[in-house]
């Protein structure tokens, strides 16, 4: 989502304290959810009663919920640091879609500095670069 690159910078700083404020109080995603579903079901009511700008409103804010979901339950925790390195690392993350990671198994007793892995390494890593 193209909107998402240009307004996550400002909404991130309104979405990760709020995000880290219900981490504390106990929130969970799947509790997020459900209050968004609630939400959108009164928001409907609302507009239904022929109070559409309330309704609008109130489906406004649920659907806000969502932005919560993705970062709610993991600012300052390692998978969350981790995500950030990666997308500094390697200038983003293409946008909504998720970084794909390689994780390497080496056979025992082998380290990365083995020729035989070495070799494999740089084999990945020259293909790698199909992906950019």
């Amino acid at each position: 989502m193209v909107l998402n690159a240009y307004a996550r910078p400002t909404t991130d700083r309104v979405v990760i304290p709020l995000g880290r404020g219900l981490v504390r109080l106990g929130a969970t995603p799947n509790a997020l959810t459900m209050f968004g579903l609630l939400a959108t079901f009164v928001g409907a009511g609302i507009v239904v009663a022929d109070y559409h700008l309330a309704g609008a409103l109130v489906l406004a804010f649920a659907t806000a919920t969502d932005a919560l979901e993705p970062e709610f339950s993991v600012p300052d925790r390692e998978g969350w640091e981790t995500n950030q390195e990666i997308a500094a690392l390697y200038e983003g993350t293409g946008g909504d879609t998720a970084p794909l990671l390689p994780v390497v198994t080496l056979p025992e007793g082998e380290s990365v500095d083995s020729p035989a892995v070495r070799a494999d390494l740089e084999r990945i890593e020259a293909t790698e670069s199909v992906y950019r």
